[in-house]
């Protein structure tokens, strides 16, 4: 058995797995492509990555923003359409809609907003903040109480735009948090999977677990790494390359199910980045080569 194919369900794609309460979708916004990540979620924290992909912005041209905001916006609608015209269907058969879309807006923000109007309920502007790649703003302030144009939320609050709540997430906690997932072994609360079948010889890649390969790519494109610091180790992220789309959707999905409820069974060891001393750094560092990170994943869809 390869590293990647224990990260693979054993459901087909669309298939909501048993259990699954809610069901969220991030999309991240480009000139030329949406990428998008559909998760099915149990209420312990549990994830399905059940479907994702790319969906083109046509009417775009290279060196020009002549027309963009139009085409992004269509792109969107068009997005949104197909998620509503998608059967993603339980193992007994019963359609399952998604709950909650978090759209990108930290690029063509009027464009965003305005698709996100026009679709209505069921679907929010997303913005980062922190100090990872794609973020808007370098750091990310919480809000502890609630005010008319404010409301604080997990890791997240909504700011309010017009006639519209924008969701301003800590992108460094939610991307930390994304990655936990893949690294929490399989079968215990708070794991992620992708669908899809593996491999039953331990030699060979399955079809489903060669397909996972680009997508894999993305999410440890960008990473959390220790660094020496004047009198202490820091952690910061470090983008290895500007393709992390897919990073990034799925982490919306995962605002998007902490904004429906859905919480980890266990304590939460997402941490922001921050100062750390060298020694604690040391002690933690042996127990976290033992676990399986997304980077093997993706070395062991690569080989």
């Amino acid at each position: 058995m390869t590293v990647f194919g224990h990260a693979l369900s054993g459901y087909a794609r669309k298939v909501v797995p048993p259990e699954c309460t809610v069901l969220t979708q991030g999309i991240d916004v480009r000139k030329v492509a949406l990428h998008w990540v559909v998760r099915a979620w149990r209420p312990d924290g549990t994830g399905f990555t059940i479907d994702y992909g790319i969906h083109e912005v046509h009417g775009t041209r290279y060196g020009s923003d002549d027309g963009l905001d139009v085409a992004v916006k269509r792109a969107i609608l068009a997005r949104l359409e197909a998620t509503h015209e998608t059967e993603l269907l339980t193992v007994s058969g019963q359609r399952m809609p998604v709950d909650l879309t978090l759209i990108d807006a930290g690029w063509r923000t009027t464009a965003v907003y305005s698709a996100c109007a026009e679709a209505g309920l069921g679907v929010m502007p997303i913005m980062g903040f922190g100090k990872s790649a794609g973020c808007t703003q370098a750091s990310f302030a919480d809000v502890q109480r609630r005010t008319q144009d404010r409301r604080p939320g997990d890791g997240w609050f909504l700011s309010r735009k017009g006639k519209l709540w924008l969701v301003c997430a800590d992108a460094d906690r939610w991307k930390a948090w994304e990655h936990d997932r893949w690294m929490t072994s399989p079968g215990k609360p708070g794991c992620m999977t992708l669908f899809g079948q593996a491999s039953e010889r331990p030699d060979r890649l399955s079809a489903d677990e060669k397909s996972h390969h680009s997508y894999a790519r993305h999410i440890c494109n960008e990473v959390e790494i220790e660094e020496p610091y004047q009198d202490t180790i820091r952690r910061r992220w470090k983008a290895k390359s500007e393709n992390t789309h897919w990073l990034d959707a799925s982490y919306y999905s995962d605002v998007a199910a902490n904004m429906k409820g859905i919480r980890l069974a266990g304590p939460v060891v997402s941490k922001p980045t921050r100062a750390i001393p060298a020694a604690t750094v040391s002690a933690a560092g042996s127990a976290a080569r033992q676990r399986v990170s997304l980077g093997q994943l993706a070395r062991a869809a690569q080989s």
